[in-house]
């Protein structure tokens, strides 16, 4: 299979396009945001391999009125009514698509039906040999591979260590986003907005930016 990093975190480009982001609006007692209380966590040895998540209610203000079929803050990533509709189409994997409902800041947000979801937390690891992996320091054991990393030169999966999931944050990489190519083909065959891909043979670490893409 040929893999991509979905690559939603790029500011300077968001800044560029004038796609809107997010900001939260429901907020605890505290003043912060409503997390989970426990990180995903390897079930062989302990180690952490994914971040808390935004708990409903989900309230949030849109910082454009150009809307992607993609919008984020960074952490959360909201999707379209059109992306759900394409992805039961495609009778792809991974996704969860959170029933609790998103509520704007404008009614043009609300046109969007945008929908949280969710990227699973999976045991996948890298081959490492072939993405020319350097690690720094391993964190966790040979199931999961989760490791501070020095570098990394592209990316190939493990794919014995992969269940088929179409999106995916994979233990022997953490903290990236992985999709498969069927992933992409879905986004580009039906005009999908604002989603943006690396593909495997291109990814690198330590990362590298082109501020006049």
């Amino acid at each position: 299979m040929e893999f991509y990093v979905w690559d939603y975190l790029d500011y300077t480009r968001a800044a560029r396009t004038g796609y809107a982001e997010f900001k939260t609006l429901s907020r605890d007692s505290t003043g912060r945001r409503k997390l989970s209380k426990n990180f995903p966590s390897c079930p062989h040895c302990g180690v952490r391999i994914g971040y808390l998540v935004w708990l409903p209610p989900f309230r949030i203000k849109l910082t454009t009125t150009k809307l992607g079929d993609l919008c984020t803050d960074g952490l959360t990533i909201l999707v379209s009514k059109q992306f759900r509709e394409a992805w039961q189409q495609r009778v792809l994997k991974g996704v969860e698509f959170v029933t609790d409902p998103v509520k704007t800041d404008t009614r043009k947000g609300e046109l969007m039906e945008y929908q949280v979801v969710r990227i699973p937390d999976v045991i996948t690891r890298l081959d490492e040999s072939a993405s020319g992996l350097e690690i720094e320091k391993m964190d966790g054991c040979g199931k999961c591979r989760a490791a501070n990393r020095k570098r990394v030169r592209r990316i190939r999966v493990d794919e014995s260590s992969w269940e088929g999931q179409d999106a995916f944050h994979p233990s022997g990489l953490y903290g990236v986003t992985l999709v498969t190519s069927r992933f992409v083909e879905t986004v580009r065959d039906f005009q999908l907005t604002n989603f943006h891909f690396i593909h495997q043979d291109d990814y690198f670490e330590p990362k590298t930016y082109d501020h006049s893409l």
